[in-house]
């Protein structure tokens, strides 16, 4: 199974404000790009009741993966994320261009939402994030949808962004004191673990050479061709 590591990381934290709409929409108040060590949040909502109504604040993770050498149909993906820390919170990984539209570039604080696409989840609802204990930290396997999977076999960069589930991404503020958090462990290698589908075609011998020394027949590859001559 090919692994594939994560090419640059990113997180940003939100502004804190008493309305749940201009914390979730505005722009990032700090950006970390290059993520190093332990980050305890580095996806979060949190919200504090008291004078004037409070504050909500959200912050959000970054990934971006090089998939230019990815070949083929990929039937089974799995994202793995270490932590060591907080798991107090549901997350969700969700579409992103936070990296620019080809991939590889810095997240800017204006990427905080608008880099994301909330319409379209790579991941179910995450409910279970391991912590890790001491100076141990738990590896989180994530399960990337066919969605993600599809991205990862048509395009050169595959960009993940991981959001609350159960405010941030649901767009719906608390209304009494609540803090939700998951850390990751960005000094461990993030990668994705991938399957790629045996390409099916024609497979049979040809002039007594066996199928799986044949790349092509008469320039046309084995996964194109149904028969030879008829057969």
């Amino acid at each position: 199974m090919p692994t594939l590591n994560v090419s640059t990381t990113a997180y940003i934290t939100g502004v804190s404000n008493t309305t749940f709409n201009t914390a979730r929409t505005s722009n990032g108040s700090g950006v970390i790009n290059g993520a190093l060590g332990n980050v305890t949040p580095a996806v979060e909502y949190r919200f504090t009741s008291g004078r004037g109504g409070g504050g909500h604040r959200m912050m959000r993770t970054y990934l971006d993966f090089d998939t230019s050498g990815i070949s083929g149909t990929v039937s089974a993906a799995t994202l793995n994320i270490a932590s060591l820390g907080a798991n107090s919170g549901d997350i969700i990984g969700l579409k992103t261009e936070a990296f620019g539209a080809s991939g590889g570039g810095t997240v800017l604080a204006g990427h905080f939402y608008l880099g994301i696409d909330y319409t379209t989840a790579y991941t179910a609802e995450i409910s279970t994030w391991a912590a890790g204990a001491g100076k141990s930290a738990a590896n989180n396997a994530i399960t990337l949808n066919s969605t993600a999977r599809s991205d990862m076999q048509n395009n050169n960069r595959f960009q993940i962004a991981f959001v609350n589930h159960t405010y941030d991404y649901a767009n719906s503020g608390a209304s009494s004191t609540v803090e939700e958090g998951n850390a990751i462990a960005f000094g461990t290698t993030i990668n994705i673990d991938y399957t790629i589908s045996a390409a099916s075609g024609y497979a049979n011998d040809v002039i007594g050479v066996a199928t799986a020394n044949i790349g092509e027949v008469l320039g046309v590859a084995t996964a194109n061709i149904e028969k030879v001559i008829g057969v």
